[in-house]
């Protein structure tokens, strides 16, 4: 038998099969096909921005503000060169990026659970359940740290089968797997911040519970360690050879941990934020937490009857405590923010599955048996949103509806109306040239991405000047490029009030009432230009 084929206590695991590909990837391209004609919501405007001026030349950071790690910005500059500049980009990127996320949990639910349906479960589940987020939750960073994490955790569970078999030293052995595991989780945490965490359980659990000696366990965290430190160094190479490190340490260690303070209801205390946590959790994904809670009880109920076989459960639990971290961490509890928790809940829910099939009633036990039957009739229920999106997308392939009534039509929130973006945007594309600058005071780079305008400030919105622990040097040195480089327009927007991400309640045009040189050098060197949508707009006068 290959040592490729064999798994903890030498148990045969079958290889992936055409079929079993073919099907994970085939019911995601199906389920995400709803997702091609999702607009941006605000989060994707922005870092589409971010992206499409990097494009330019500009170096991120030190010519464009960002408070993401930089892969967020990479990913968006891949769609944006492979599909074009349009809303509809990282919606094809993020479906390949989804079906491939599918695949790698499907293939480390075969090793973990050594069964092909068992296999194929997690991945469609994990599609199912993705695509139930709509525009404004999928192409975010909490969703695509899943496919390095599940990646890494299948060659950690690869490299210690291989280990155990007494595989070679050689290239072809496990040493590779560990630097490999390393290097994407490396790509996680610059993806987001929180990976880290998984990082860090991954090393606990491997000297916990490794059967090897301590010096080959330090061993494989040392490959695991340098793997992780090639993207890592590599991104801060860049970014200080771009002469944008000041600005990231900026950026990154001045205003964003205060953004990482802020909690939900203006700080609560941690037991608290744990109800509140599992209370958005069961509004969030219901279902999928539901199937995964039923079945995580039935894989304790086989480690039990197994007395020791604890593999399964333990990598299932790992990424069950990582998400969760993750989620918590933030402290927000945004839909989004519960992504990371996906992996987990499918692959429990996969393998509870297979437990239910394997184990008699009479093993597992009635109040298990009804826990299980009831999460299956839950991932089995027909979710309202699949019917409706699938209607928004046939009427837009039948011709009964173009892409942009459908991006007019909804997509609001009381903070973002994607129908005034859409409309400010056009407005300038008709008004300005195309050399003229624009300056919006406010939370919307997607105006700058639709209307392609140049800007006049590196502040593409006004989140670094406007919350409650502002730096005031950044003010000062919006003012400096104001008066270097006048807008010709200047665009103000009302409505925006974000309290939980501002630390106020102050919405952009009271923000600008309150700043007070901003104010007056508006009133000095522009006159109205009327209304547009939830806008105001001024012009420069003329001769200034």
């Amino acid at each position: 038998m290959s040592e490729d084929k064999v798994v903890s206590g030498g148990q045969p695991v079958p290889g992936a099969t055409l079929g079993l590909v073919v099907t994970v990837v085939a019911v995601t391209i199906v389920l995400g096909s709803v997702s091609i004609i999702y607009p941006f919501g605000r989060d994707q405007g922005i870092h589409a921005f971010i992206a499409d001026s990097m494009l330019q030349g500009k170096a991120v950071y030190r010519d464009v503000y960002n408070i993401k790690p930089p892969m967020t910005t990479a990913v968006h500059a891949l769609a944006l060169v492979l599909f074009g500049h349009s809303m509809t980009s990282i919606r094809l990127l993020d479906l390949i990026w989804t079906a491939a996320t599918a695949l790698v949990l499907a293939l480390l639910a075969l090793r973990l659970f050594r069964r092909r349906w068992v296999a194929a479960l997690a991945g469609m589940l994990y599609s199912f359940f993705y695509y139930q987020f709509g525009y404004w939750n999928t192409s975010q960073t909490d969703g695509w740290i899943a496919l390095p994490v599940a990646g890494a955790m299948l060659l950690v569970l690869q490299a210690m089968a291989r280990s155990e078999a007494r595989a070679p030293q050689t290239g072809s052995g496990p040493g590779w797997r560990w630097f490999g595991a390393g290097l994407l989780l490396g790509c996680a945490l610059l993806t987001k911040y929180t990976a880290g965490v998984f990082a860090l359980l991954l090393a606990g659990t491997l000297l916990v519970a490794s059967r090897r000696s301590l010096g080959q366990a330090v061993r494989a965290l040392g490959l695991a360690a340098a793997g992780f430190a090639v993207p890592v160094a590599a991104a801060f190479a860049l970014i200080a050879g771009s002469g944008a490190l000041p600005a990231f340490v900026e950026s990154q260690f001045g205003v964003v941990p205060g953004y990482v303070k802020l909690r939900s209801g203006g700080g609560i205390a941690a037991w608290p934020r744990l109800l509140l946590f599992l209370q958005t959790l069961m509004h969030v994904m219901p279902s999928a937490a539901i199937a995964g809670a039923g079945g995580l009880a039935a894989l304790v109920a086989l480690a039990i009857r197994r007395r020791g076989d604890y593999m399964n459960l333990t990598i299932v639990l790992l990424l069950l405590v990582g998400g969760a971290a993750s989620t918590f961490a933030q402290g927000k509890f945004f839909m989004y923010h519960y992504l990371p928790l996906l992996p987990a809940l499918v692959i429990a829910a996969s393998g509870g599955a297979g437990v239910l099939v394997r184990l008699r009633p009479r093993l597992v036990g009635l109040p298990l048996l009804a826990v299980l039957t009831g999460a299956v009739a839950a991932v089995l229920s027909v979710e309202t949103s699949y019917p409706r999106r699938f209607h928004h997308l046939a009427r837009v392939a039948t011709g009964r509806s173009t892409v942009r009534q459908y991006w007019m039509s909804g997509h609001e929130k009381p903070d973002f109306c994607l129908r005034d973006d859409i409309t400010l945007a056009d407005y300038i594309r008709e008004n300005t040239k195309p050399g003229d600058r624009v300056f919006l005071w406010g939370y919307e780079p997607l105006v700058y991405f639709l209307s392609r305008r140049p800007v006049v400030s590196r502040f593409i919105y006004t989140y670094p000047l406007v919350v409650a622990w502002a730096p005031a040097a950044l003010r000062q040195e919006l003012m400096d490029e104001l008066r270097q480089a006048p807008a010709t327009l200047f665009v103000v927007a009302h409505g925006d009030s974000t309290p939980h991400v501002m630390g106020h309640g102050l919405d952009s045009y009271r923000t600008l009432q309150q700043f007070t040189e901003l104010r007056t050098y508006v009133d000095e060197h522009y006159e109205p230009a009327g209304e547009v949508a939830r806008f105001s707009l001024f012009r420069l006068r003329t001769g200034e």
